[in-house]
């Protein structure tokens, strides 16, 4: 009997404890600054090489592939075009969550090691676009809600993503974009 209790309160220990494992492995798709859907920020502009209007602090890593134009015109078209990242091969379009939340964290250097896996990319998009072969390529959204979207591309260079603002029903201006990042 005092066996059975002991396996019984065991087993209860065992399974009742939860894994803290703080090893720095993130889940990227659901967690913090790594988050799949997470925007916290936007570069804007007319043309891939123009020099961009930024507001808050966007969570890109765009790897010499770049969107245009940004935000959108009401018809839902932009560009794709990877100047240094190689041939483009997939792209998946997410819906995204803009919040005005880690605008100190210097991108640059924390996104350098992250990734994110195809299945999880697939998992949450509403558009993937696979078997592409090229350097420029066009996307059009128009049947898409109005709203923030974060664009991965993936090439022969990694992974990039950058966030896009899809002003398909016109109403949205630069200043109220501004505006939500002030």
């Amino acid at each position: 009997m005092v066996k059975k209790i002991s396996l019984i309160l065991t087993l209860t220990v065992l399974l009742g404890c939860k894994n803290d494992d703080d090893s720095g492995v993130l889940d990227n798709a659901v967690d913090g600054q790594n988050s799949i859907t997470l925007v916290t920020g936007i570069a804007l502009k007319a043309s891939a090489l123009d020099m961009p209007l930024v507001f808050g602090n966007p969570n890109i890593k765009n790897n010499g592939v770049f969107i245009a134009p940004n935000p959108t015109g009401s018809d839902g078209i932009f560009s794709v075009s990877s100047v240094t990242g190689g041939s483009i091969s997939n792209l998946w379009i997410i819906p995204g969550n803009a919040q005005k939340v880690y605008q100190e964290v210097n991108f640059l250097t924390t996104l350098t090691d992250v990734n994110y896996e195809d299945a999880d990319l697939t998992a949450v998009a509403v558009e993937n676009i696979s078997g592409i072969n090229g350097t420029d390529i066009t996307i059009n959204l128009e049947n898409f809600s109005s709203g923030y979207y974060r664009v991965f591309i993936k090439t022969a260079n990694g992974l990039s993503w950058e966030n896009l603002f899809l002003n398909n029903d016109g109403n949205t201006s630069i200043q109220d974009i501004e505006d939500f990042w002030k």
